[in-house]
Order: structure tokens, then C-alpha cells, then sequence
């Protein structure tokens, strides 16, 4: 457990990294208004630029999904099958990401991918396979909280902490301050 700390900073590092990235990619001058609609304005054909700025979103998506999943299974304990059930939906997430992202490149590319249920394919498969996913996580919290996240052995530990710091203790045995009211 005392690699988490750690890992939490890396990730938190390796997002700012690519925050960073991204103010340091130049951006692309507008090329006009859109031929539909003048309030739009259009940007420019770059796909330099645009392989950039996908691969550092990509790279931002990817610690930001490993960032919340950790989180998510360090609340759920480090072992057993809730922390292999966060590991599954977690990679499911990650794959899913990986589909929009390839769906995205293809996109912007300019060929055409077709509608999926009326959606254009990145679009669809953010709306329909990526945001559902969440309600893996918050369906698992919810119904399982008392037997996963709180579960008895918990309780009991806390209400023991509890009785001691109430009985004078700290948790590294020396008498409590004294509260003044």
C-alpha cells in the first residue's frame, strides 16, 4: 500500500505533463466560417498538428481512466474479487476509450465511417458505450457499499478507534491533547 501514494503522484505528474503539452502545441489558424454556417469558423487542415493534440488526449484520457479506476479500487481494498471486478470495468473502460480515440482518428481523417443509431461512429461510441459505463462503478457502490467498501470488519475497527481516542489514546499510544471548550 505504500506504492499508492506514489502512484497517484505519477499519474497526477503525468496528467500536468500533458496539460503542459498541450499549451505547448501551437494552434492552427482558422482557414474561414464554415460554408453553412458564418458564425462557425473553420480550422485549419493540419494533421501534424492534429496527430499531436490527438496523442496527448489520448495520453491525458488514459491517466485520467487509471487515476479514477485506482481510486475506485483503493476504496474497495487492494485484493479479493471487488478490486478484480475494478480491474475488469476498468481495462472494458480502457478499451472502450481506445475504440473512440481509433473511431476519432478515422474521423478526422476523412473517410467516411457511417451513422451508428443516427450517430456519427466517435460520437456514438461516446454516448452509448463509454458514459454507460460509470453505472458499472456507481451500481457497485451503491449495492454493494456495505459488503465492499464499509464492510463489518471495518465498522468494527473504527468504532474500536474510536473508544480509544474517546478513552484518551492516540493511535500511536500517547495521551490525547486536551480539548478546551
Amino acid at each position: 500500500m505504500r506504492a499508492l501514494p506514489w502512484l497517484f503522484l505519477v499519474l497526477l505528474l503525468g496528467m500536468c505533463g500533458v496539460i503542459g503539452g498541450l499549451f505547448l502545441t501551437e494552434a492552427a489558424p482558422p482557414i474561414g466560417a464554415h460554408p453553412l454556417y458564418s458564425s462557425m469558423t473553420q480550422g485549419s487542415v493540419e494533421h501534424q498538428r492534429d496527430a499531436t493534440v490527438v496523442a496527448l488526449g489520448t495520453a491525458f484520457g488514459v491517466l485520467q481512466l487509471v487515476f479514477f479506476i485506482t481510486c475506485l479500487a483503493f476504496g474497495a481494498g487492494a485484493r479479493g474479487r471487488p478490486f478484480v471486478v475494478f480491474v475488469i470495468v476498468g481495462a472494458l473502460h480502457l478499451v472502450v476509450f481506445g475504440a473512440l480515440v481509433t473511431a476519432h482518428t478515422h474521423y478526422l481523417s476523412g473517410a467516411d465511417s457511417g451513422l451508428v443509431l443516427s450517430l456519427p461512429e466517435p460520437t456514438a461510441w461516446m454516448l452509448y458505450v463509454l458514459w454507460p459505463l460509470p453505472v458499472v462503478f456507481a451500481g457497485w457502490y451503491s449495492f454493494r457499499f456495505d459488503q465492499v467498501i464499509y464492510p463489518q470488519e471495518s465498522r468494527t475497527r473504527f468504532a474500536q478507534l474510536l473508544d480509544r481516542r474517546r478513552a484518551g489514546e492516540t493511535l500511536v499510544g500517547r495521551a490525547a491533547p486536551e480539548e478546551s471548550t
